[in-house]
């Protein structure tokens, strides 16, 4: 859960709680990777503490596509006034990731090896509500490529990514 609150005008403050893991990744590897990734879309499963931190939510789960969905505060603010490109870049590398796991067998497993980002304009919480769309480009037996794009409501691109990860198990 995640709760903001405004204690006075210039102050702000952030609790956030979130279920032990351990026993949620258990319960995943068990799971075709599809399935894993609808169970945290669904909230069957707990979302992972970085899904609570950030608010997201999987608005999206198709074999070989995964979108989060996100809402920028100004807690995500750089010292621009802007998203920091480090939580677009989480976005952008979650998407690609999971739409990977929607192809993996049960117990599978990935890590990103290197992902890229373009950002093509900035985001700010006067945006609103940001997709990061995630799509399998190619899914070998080693390795998958992917790719995802920053979006907003009206489509209007913000980033671009590719992404080169390896598949474990």
């Amino acid at each position: 859960m995640l709760q903001r609150t405004h204690a006075q005008p210039t102050t702000r403050s952030l609790t956030i709680t979130w279920e032990d893991p351990v026993p949620v990744l258990q319960h995943l590897a068990a799971l075709p990777g599809i399935d894993g990734v609808r169970a945290i879309a669904t909230g069957a499963v707990p979302r992972p503490p970085l899904g609570q931190l950030l608010d997201l939510s999987i608005p999206l789960v198709e074999e070989g596509r995964v979108t989060f969905a996100f809402t920028p505060g100004e807690l995500h603010y750089n010292p621009l006034g802007t998203v920091h490109g480090g939580i677009i870049g989480t976005l952008l590398d979650s998407a690609m990731g999971m739409s990977v796991q929607t192809t993996m067998a049960a117990g599978g497993r990935y890590t990103t090896l290197e992902y890229k980002v373009n950002f093509l304009r900035p985001v700010t919480v006067a945006v609103g509500e940001v997709r990061a769309e995630g799509r399998v480009i190619h899914r070998g037996r080693t390795q998958a490529v992917a790719e995802a794009r920053l979006v907003d409501r009206d489509g209007k691109v913000y980033a671009l990514s590719s992404s080169t990860l390896a598949i474990l198990a």
